[in-house]
């Protein structure tokens, strides 16, 4: 992503400032994708940082619909108009995401199986989001250095399958604390 990024911005660069100033049609060119997916999305005008940003929304848009390989290969301007070459890839979705490992505790209050169900789009999102959850909710639990793992995690023909392990680590109990110094802190 953040090479489509920098080829973009060097690829505006060469119009010398007169880019801002001056709008362009940008279409997108479907490879892999069928055009109904993003047909709503392929009549944009805007100067070139409204085009490079309506293109990292499409890629967006794409990756959270389960689209993860999904990129800009090719970008061709041709007299005021830019063609971008979207390929999409393979559409992964949930297969079996076991939480059996975790505590009835941790499930009751994140509500994790909803937004992980068989045969819904992988929206990396929503994984980051859940790897971020359970760490703090152990975090504010004592232990401070709680990891996540998918142990087997596997991908087949576009299908993800994994079991969530936690390994909590050491539990940390604050009895007290020690202020030095002249810092006016509250009890």
């Amino acid at each position: 992503r953040a090479y489509i990024l920098i080829v973009l911005g060097l690829f505006f660069c060469q119009f010398k400032g007169n880019s801002q100033n001056q709008d362009f049609n940008l279409r997108f060119i479907f490879v892999d994708t069928p055009a109904g997916v993003l047909k709503s999305d392929n009549n944009f005008r805007g100067d070139s940082l409204q085009v490079l940003n309506q293109i990292n929304l499409i890629l967006e848009k794409l990756q959270n619909d389960g689209y993860l390989a999904s990129g800009i290969d090719t970008v061709i301007y041709s007299g005021g108009n830019i063609f971008a070459h979207l390929y999409s890839g393979k559409k992964y979705s949930w297969g079996k995401l076991d939480f059996s490992n975790l505590e009835k505790n941790l499930l009751d209050e994140l509500r994790l199986k909803s937004a992980f169900k068989e045969n819904r789009p992988v929206r990396l999102t929503e994984f980051s989001r859940l790897n971020k959850d359970i760490v703090s909710y152990y975090e504010n639990s004592g232990y401070p250095f709680a990891s996540v793992k998918y142990e087997p995690f596997s991908i087949n023909d576009s299908v993800f399958n994994a079991t969530v392990i936690v390994h909590k680590g050491n539990f940390y109990k604050l009895d007290s604390i020690v202020l030095k110094g002249d810092a006016k802190i509250s009890a």
